[in-house]
């Protein structure tokens, strides 16, 4: 038992005699940890982005494949929400209003 309590002395004395190397240390780590979670923080919002893209695409061809084949207005008109909820672009706004005015032009 005093072994272990000398033990724990001389670790004190030792941390007290060498307190400026272990806060550079910690400095030194907790800075290159914040570097490292930077970058990956950055990887992670550029696949966000990408994925966005591709859901957009993928939605997209999914609006012109609906209109092409002439899937009705209510699911046409559902995947352009969820096409401009995502963001989408000018183009399928053009696609969708050419659909309804056809659509118009068959009903009356």
């Amino acid at each position: 038992m005093e072994v272990l309590i000398k033990d724990a002395f001389i670790f004190l004395k030792d941390m007290i005699n060498n307190w400026p190397t272990i806060v550079i240390c910690s400095g030194i780590i907790g800075f290159g940890y914040r570097q490292l979670n930077k970058k990956q923080d950055e990887r992670d919002k550029n696949q966000e982005n990408q994925l966005l893209v591709m859901r957009q695409e993928i939605k997209r061809i999914e609006l012109s494949q609906a209109i092409n084949h002439d899937y009705g207005m209510q699911i046409v008109s559902g995947i352009f929400d969820e096409y401009v909820a995502m963001g989408g672009n000018h183009y399928a706004h053009e696609l969708y209003e050419k659909y309804k005015k056809r659509k118009r032009g068959k009903i009356a």
